[in-house]
């Protein structure tokens, strides 16, 4: 498990493409929290749950545009 300290920095060179205050307002919201590590006091994106939660949004926007191409398809039949 490799982990990512949540600095602007670390998380453009992780190819995270949030700002660190966006993902502190995650965890502070209870958003998304299957991808945070606390770890020693500091809390930490876990880069293999981030791979995870990244596939699950693309199967996800698979999933829709599927579903609107076969409405698309019913709709001008």
């Amino acid at each position: 498990m490799a982990l990512i300290r949540i600095e602007d920095e670390e998380l453009r060179r992780a190819g995270i493409p949030f700002k660190a205050s966006t993902l502190y307002r995650w965890r502070k919201d209870k958003r998304n929290l299957e991808i945070f590590v606390k770890v020693g006091g500091r809390v930490f994106v876990d880069s293999e749950a981030w791979e995870k939660f990244v596939e699950k949004a693309r199967e996800k926007s698979r999933a829709e545009a599927e579903r609107v191409e076969r409405l698309k398809r019913g709709i001008l039949q």
